[in-house]
């Protein structure tokens, strides 16, 4: 059980841990899903997926107060 945290600081600490954990477990999803790609090349499933995706980033990026690449364009 993870020890809720006492302190503002400790949460944010606690948060960033987890975030960057979950980056880590995107980045090697994302290589998995490439090799998954390149065996079904003409299934429109797989960039599809990363459009999905990209719009959840995009979301989170705004809300950061980053704007996104190229405007959001796609």
């Amino acid at each position: 059980m993870t020890r809720q945290p006492t302190t503002a600081r400790a949460a944010y600490q606690q948060r960033r841990e987890q975030l960057d954990a979950q980056l880590a477990q995107l980045k090697e999803a994302l290589r998995d899903h490439r090799v998954r790609a390149a065996n079904h090349a003409d299934d429109w499933g797989y960039p599809g997926s990363l459009g999905h995706i990209a719009e959840i980033l995009e979301q989170a990026l705004t809300f950061l107060g980053v704007a996104p690449p190229n405007g959001g364009a796609r």
